[in-house]
């Protein structure tokens, strides 16, 4: 007869026993988010934020949109995204469906790895253009970029709306921006290495040629007509001397920024604004569509509107409207006339993200995302509710 060894059999039994409660300690803990905690962080955005949007069609869209996340629960990006963008969306009178759809954008592009600081800044072209999320995050991508370069503030806004307006392949986009970059490290006119670049793609080059190729045929053709402005390569920086050469092109463009304030300043003290110039140069920009970096009567955006409207005033404004908004002297607005600068914040990351000039009676002038360049009462609970500060140019 077979003897059993019972001692064996209960060591082995006790050791599975520990291995599987290992086993089920060891496996992540899947936390089930309390679906009405996070419905209710949604609604107290949506009553803070919504104005002219209907919140419970918005908070519908976004429920079903977000169902996934709602469940694990709603992560403080994405609880900053649906901020951001409504109070942009609200701001620019875009329908319920389509903000739902922006913030998907947003938060999509953002989980790929594009900086909320620089989709914050062009997001709003997708009001009118179906955009994808890999355009959107390339594009975001290539801001940053340039935004560590020396290339011009204006050529660097053409460059990267034309490659959402005319959708460029974004697998390209970094290869194009670094080109860009070197073309302009290397001592050539940014306008001009961007302009070949944009000539050649509209011209279907890149279905013909690589990106790199492209890049490079553009500057070769550019140098050909700018041999004495072409530099010698520097040696491959290490990223401390990366850091450095960052940090001094930050302080010259502070120093740039501080100077023309100073400049502004000192010429606007001692004289006085035209009213009369003042609502003639508004008048001639009443219904000019909007557009990213658009500095034009084909399209503009808000700080190039302010920009030119001072130029009647032979006042030239740095050009963002976060830029603008450390020139002059601060007014309270019971005290606002004519001519002041009005800040308001409509961003992601709660920063002054849009400017219009003052015009009186609570009436100013500015270049909408959705309405172009339009008149509004600042009295309106949306505009009250935005406004942050406002600035005066002449002191007089």
């Amino acid at each position: 007869m077979r003897k059993i060894n019972f001692d064996g059999i209960i060591h082995r039994s006790v050791l599975l026993a520990c291995l599987s409660l290992f086993i089920v300690l060891q496996a992540p803990v899947v936390v089930q988010a309390d679906t009405k905690i996070e419905t209710d962080k949604l609604v107290t955005i949506l009553d803070k934020e919504c104005v002219n949007l209907k919140k419970d069609k918005l908070k519908s869209l976004l429920l079903a949109k977000f169902s996934s996340d709602l469940e694990k629960g709603l992560s403080p990006e994405l609880l900053k995204i649906i901020e951001g963008v409504i109070k942009r969306t609200d701001f620019d009178n875009i329908s319920e469906n389509k903000t739902a759809e922006i913030v998907g954008l947003v938060y999509e592009s953002f989980r790929k790895g594009a900086p909320l600081e620089y989709l914050d800044q062009i997001f709003d072209v997708a009001y009118a253009k179906t955009i994808s999320i890999d355009s959107l995050t390339a594009a975001a991508k290539a801001l940053k970029d340039f935004h560590h370069s020396d290339v011009p503030q204006d050529v660097v806004e053409e460059f990267v709306y034309r490659s959402l307006e005319d959708g460029w392949d974004p697998a390209s986009m970094p290869a194009l921006a670094r080109g860009l970059i070197y073309g302009v490290e290397r001592g050539l006119t940014p306008q001009k290495v961007a302009m070949i670049i944009m000539l050649d793609i509209n011209n279907g080059e890149l279905s013909r040629k690589s990106p790199e190729q492209l890049v490079l045929d553009s500057i070769s053709l550019v140098r050909s007509h700018e041999p004495k402005k072409w530099k010698a390569m520097k040696h491959a920086e290490t990223e401390l001397e990366k850091q450095r050469r960052d940090r001094v092109r930050e302080g010259n463009r502070q120093k740039q920024l501080f100077d023309m304030g100073q400049s502004i300043t000192t010429y606007t003290r001692t004289g006085r604004l035209d009213v009369e110039k003042l609502n003639l140069s508004v008048d001639q920009y009443i219904g000019v569509p909007y557009r990213y970096g658009g500095d034009s009567e084909i399209g503009i955006d808000c700080s190039a509107f302010t920009r030119r409207v001072y130029r009647f005033q032979n006042v030239e404004l740095p050009r963002s409207s976060l830029e603008q908004s450390f020139v002059g002297f601060v007014v309270n607005e019971p005290v606002m006339r004519p001519g002041d600068l009005v800040f308001f914040d409509a961003s992601i990351t709660g920063r002054i993200s849009h400017v219009g000039v003052y015009l009186g009676n609570g009436v100013f002038a500015h270049a909408s995302s959705s309405n172009g360049v339009t008149k509004s009462s600042i009295r309106e609970k949306y505009y009250m509710q935005r406004f942050v500060k406002a600035k005066r140019i002449f002191a007089l």
